[in-house]
Protein backbone atom coordinates (compact mmCIF):
# COMPACT_ATOMS: atom_id res chain seq x y z
CA UNK A 1 0.00 0.00 0.00
CA UNK A 2 1.99 2.45 0.80
CA UNK A 3 4.21 1.52 -2.57
CA UNK A 4 0.92 2.61 -4.40
CA UNK A 5 1.09 5.48 -2.48
CA UNK A 6 4.01 6.50 -3.53
CA UNK A 7 3.66 6.05 -6.89
CA UNK A 8 0.54 8.08 -6.60
CA UNK A 9 2.19 11.09 -5.49
CA UNK A 10 4.89 10.27 -8.34
CA UNK A 11 1.88 10.74 -10.55
CA UNK A 12 0.35 13.41 -9.28
CA UNK A 13 3.69 15.33 -9.53
CA UNK A 14 4.46 14.33 -12.59
CA UNK A 15 1.68 15.51 -14.36
CA UNK A 16 1.68 19.12 -12.71
CA UNK A 17 5.55 19.47 -13.41
CA UNK A 18 7.90 21.44 -11.53
CA UNK A 19 7.12 25.19 -10.86
CA UNK A 20 3.93 24.12 -11.79
CA UNK A 21 0.37 27.01 -11.44
CA UNK A 22 -1.12 23.72 -9.91
CA UNK A 23 1.74 23.92 -6.88
CA UNK A 24 -0.91 24.29 -4.31
CA UNK A 25 -3.34 21.52 -5.29
CA UNK A 26 -0.13 19.37 -5.19
CA UNK A 27 0.64 20.70 -1.67
CA UNK A 28 -3.14 19.38 -0.93
CA UNK A 29 -2.97 16.32 -2.27
CA UNK A 30 0.58 15.27 -0.48
CA UNK A 31 -1.32 16.11 2.37
CA UNK A 32 -3.89 13.68 1.85
CA UNK A 33 -1.53 11.40 0.41
CA UNK A 34 0.69 11.46 3.70
CA UNK A 35 -3.33 10.67 5.69
CA UNK A 36 -3.52 7.65 3.42
CA UNK A 37 -0.23 6.77 4.57
CA UNK A 38 -1.42 7.07 8.31
CA UNK A 39 -4.41 5.13 7.70
CA UNK A 40 -2.42 2.02 6.28
CA UNK A 41 0.13 2.51 9.55
CA UNK A 42 -3.16 2.11 11.29
CA UNK A 43 -5.20 -0.31 9.41
CA UNK A 44 -6.29 -3.93 11.31
CA UNK A 45 -7.54 -5.97 8.37
CA UNK A 46 -6.57 -6.82 4.70
CA UNK A 47 -10.20 -6.08 3.66
CA UNK A 48 -9.75 -2.47 4.83
CA UNK A 49 -6.52 -2.52 2.67
CA UNK A 50 -8.16 -3.47 0.05
CA UNK A 51 -10.37 -0.60 0.19
CA UNK A 52 -8.37 1.62 0.83
CA UNK A 53 -6.85 0.80 -2.80
CA UNK A 54 -10.17 2.04 -4.76
CA UNK A 55 -10.34 5.18 -2.46
CA UNK A 56 -6.55 5.68 -3.24
CA UNK A 57 -7.26 5.32 -6.87
CA UNK A 58 -10.30 7.58 -7.22
CA UNK A 59 -9.01 10.41 -5.46
CA UNK A 60 -5.73 10.58 -7.48
CA UNK A 61 -7.58 10.38 -10.58
CA UNK A 62 -10.06 13.24 -9.19
CA UNK A 63 -6.41 15.19 -8.76
CA UNK A 64 -4.83 14.30 -11.82
CA UNK A 65 -8.36 15.58 -13.61
CA UNK A 66 -8.42 18.65 -11.16
CA UNK A 67 -4.48 19.68 -12.05
CA UNK A 68 -5.29 19.16 -15.82
CA UNK A 69 -7.78 21.45 -15.91
CA UNK A 70 -5.44 24.03 -14.07
CA UNK A 71 -2.71 23.35 -16.97
CA UNK A 72 -4.71 23.80 -19.35
CA UNK A 73 -6.32 27.35 -18.34
CA UNK A 74 -4.99 29.52 -21.26
CA UNK A 75 -4.77 33.02 -20.54
CA UNK A 76 -6.77 35.17 -22.44
CA UNK A 77 -6.53 38.59 -24.05
CA UNK A 78 -7.59 41.11 -21.17
CA UNK A 79 -6.22 38.49 -18.74
CA UNK A 80 -8.88 36.70 -17.95
CA UNK A 81 -8.64 33.03 -18.41
CA UNK A 82 -10.55 30.39 -20.16
CA UNK A 83 -10.11 26.22 -19.82
CA UNK A 84 -9.76 24.90 -23.86
CA UNK A 85 -12.30 22.49 -24.33
CA UNK A 86 -10.40 19.34 -25.23
CA UNK A 87 -11.69 15.80 -25.45
CA UNK A 88 -9.23 13.81 -22.87
CA UNK A 89 -10.06 10.14 -23.34
CA UNK A 90 -8.85 8.40 -19.48
CA UNK A 91 -7.24 4.98 -19.95
CA UNK A 92 -5.96 2.92 -16.95
CA UNK A 93 -2.47 1.22 -17.43
CA UNK A 94 -3.59 -2.20 -16.91
CA UNK A 95 -6.10 -1.46 -20.36
CA UNK A 96 -3.07 -0.16 -22.10
CA UNK A 97 -0.42 -2.72 -21.29
CA UNK A 98 -1.90 -6.12 -20.89
CA UNK A 99 0.33 -8.76 -18.87
CA UNK A 100 2.09 -10.60 -21.12
CA UNK A 101 5.51 -12.64 -21.00
CA UNK A 102 8.42 -11.26 -23.55
CA UNK A 103 11.12 -13.61 -24.16
CA UNK A 104 12.49 -11.98 -27.45
CA UNK A 105 13.55 -9.01 -29.34
CA UNK A 106 10.77 -10.06 -31.48
CA UNK A 107 8.13 -9.74 -28.91
CA UNK A 108 8.69 -6.46 -27.77
CA UNK A 109 8.47 -5.40 -31.11
CA UNK A 110 5.37 -7.05 -31.37
CA UNK A 111 3.66 -5.77 -27.89
CA UNK A 112 5.23 -2.62 -28.35
CA UNK A 113 3.70 -1.93 -31.54
CA UNK A 114 -0.14 -3.36 -30.30
CA UNK A 115 0.03 -1.04 -27.54
CA UNK A 116 1.46 2.22 -30.04
CA UNK A 117 -2.02 1.13 -32.21
CA UNK A 118 -4.32 1.24 -29.42
CA UNK A 119 -3.11 4.95 -28.30
CA UNK A 120 -2.97 6.07 -32.29
CA UNK A 121 -6.75 4.43 -32.24
CA UNK A 122 -7.71 6.16 -28.92
CA UNK A 123 -6.34 9.55 -30.44
CA UNK A 124 -8.19 9.51 -34.02
CA UNK A 125 -11.65 10.00 -31.62
CA UNK A 126 -9.88 12.45 -29.00
CA UNK A 127 -7.79 14.73 -28.89
CA UNK A 128 -5.72 13.82 -25.97
CA UNK A 129 -5.18 10.57 -23.38
CA UNK A 130 -4.88 10.15 -19.61
CA UNK A 131 -3.37 6.78 -18.47
CA UNK A 132 -3.50 6.11 -14.69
Amino acid sequence: MRGIITLCMGDVHTLAGVGSKARDEVKKSDDRFIEYKQKVADATSLTVLDAMITQLLNYKDRVCKLIESILDEQPEPGGSTAPKPKKIVQVRRYDVFPVKRLTSREDVDGYLETIRQKLYDTLVENDGIQIN
